[in-house]
């Protein structure tokens, strides 16, 4: 499921202080120095409404680099290992749009 074209994680993350410009510059930069990920086109599923406020389950589907490639399934997998607080952040601002 897409995420609606007015969500920004990015900007969501710094304005409720989970992370700060640095952070998600860092955040942004995980495959390599050269290409970054747009924070913007992260897509997550496995949102359980009963798992609150934890949403162990949640994960990244799809994202895409600034250029608009797709990251591979091994790249979104690495992104959620090293980043786990992305999808567990998305899917608390999903509970809260429902």
């Amino acid at each position: 499921m897409k995420q609606a074209d007015n969500f920004n994680p990015g900007q969501w993350l710094v304005e409720n202080k989970l992370t700060n410009q640095s952070q998600l510059n860092e955040m942004s930069k995980i495959m390599d120095s050269t290409r970054k990920v747009n924070l913007s086109s992260i897509e997550i599923d496995g949102v359980d409404r009963n798992d609150y406020p934890d949403f162990v389950d949640a994960y990244i589907t799809y994202a895409e680099y600034e250029d608009g490639t797709p990251l591979s399934d091994k790249e979104l997998e690495e992104l959620g290992d090293k980043h786990p607080e992305i999808a567990q952040e998305m899917a608390v601002e999903r509970f809260y749009q429902y």
